[in-house]
């Protein structure tokens, strides 16, 4: 996917096993999947506040964990809200919905979506007429964001 992404081939190294690894990998699990294996997993605390269920899932064996020096490891903090996830879900659902939006009706001036066990989503718009935000917050609650995740749409005028 890298070398589609960037246009020409993308470099790699062997693994201590002889496996191919993209260079500049931060993390290499070398080890292997168990075949008919499974055991329990779970419950985890989920994102919404919720617990999923325990599932079977392979077993995997990890034989090898090699990294760069001074390797970075990407994570954001998990829970009932606030968290790091919260803010994040929230930046990558406003700029989308932004666009999304801005394309089909050109009187929207922002767009911030609150994430609390569900978006808030407000929206500041230009009124154009009777109703419009009503138009407005239907259609945010079409969108593939607001369809699943939104709660509550907030319409306000162009100056809050």
């Amino acid at each position: 996917m890298a070398a589609v992404l960037q246009g020409s081939d993308y470099p790699v190294v062997k693994s201590a096993k002889g496996l191919d690894v993209p260079w500049g990998s931060q993390y290499v699990l070398e080890g292997r999947i168990l075949a008919r294996q499974r055991e329990i997993e779970g419950p985890f605390g989920e994102f919404p506040g919720q617990y999923s269920g325990c599932r079977n899932y392979p077993v995997i064996e990890i034989d090898r964990v090699s990294h760069c020096k001074d390797p970075l490891y990407e994570a954001l903090y998990l829970g009932m809200p606030w968290t790091e996830l919260d803010y994040m879900c929230a930046v990558n659902t406003s700029a989308p919905l932004h666009v999304q939006l801005q394309n089909e009706i050109p009187k929207i001036v922002a767009v911030n979506a609150i994430y609390t066990l569900g978006f808030i989503i407000i929206v500041s718009t230009k009124r154009r007429y009777g109703g419009f935000a009503k138009a407005v917050g239907l259609r945010v609650m079409s969108t593939a964001h607001g369809l699943g995740y939104a709660k509550l749409v907030i319409v306000v005028d162009e100056d809050v």
